[in-house]
């Protein structure tokens, strides 16, 4: 009986010891994961990069918008010259008004993007620190 005891106390010691080291491993992995990532994030180079990447996605929107509308008014304008009716506009002119929403579509669907992608970096706890306060916190489509 006293030898099960002792042998039933070495094992439970040996595995406490164990797990121990287990998670004393887990914890120092963590920890140098973790100062990793922080120094990293805190970096000047990704500092500034990621600073100056919003001011640039601002500014790429903003640019969007403005050829997006002046697409679409294009689009208006040229409608404004060909027949009331549709049925009476010329293979040329229904190609040129196809052509030219087109190019509106196309500055739609890049706005788009900008737009979810400065969003998503916004929302990133590594990346959106960086967003100047004179910058929105999102943009909207």
């Amino acid at each position: 009986m006293k030898k099960i005891t002792i042998v039933f106390s070495v094992i439970l010691i040996l595995a406490m010891a164990g797990i121990f080291s287990v998670v004393s491993f887990i914890f120092n992995r963590a920890t140098k994961t973790t100062a990793g990532v922080v120094n990293k994030t805190f970096n000047s180079t990704n500092v500034l990069y990621n600073y100056d990447w919003f001011y640039h996605e601002y500014h790429s929107s903003v640019s969007l918008r403005a050829k997006m509308f002046q697409a679409q008014q294009a689009v208006v304008s040229y409608e404004k010259t060909l027949p009331a009716h549709k049925s009476k506009w010329t293979q040329q002119e229904q190609f040129n008004v196809s052509n030219l929403q087109s190019i509106a579509t196309g500055l739609q669907f890049q706005l788009d993007d900008v737009v979810q992608t400065y969003n998503a970096h916004a929302s990133e706890l590594n990346r959106g620190i960086f967003k100047a306060h004179n910058l929105p916190r999102k943009l909207v489509m």
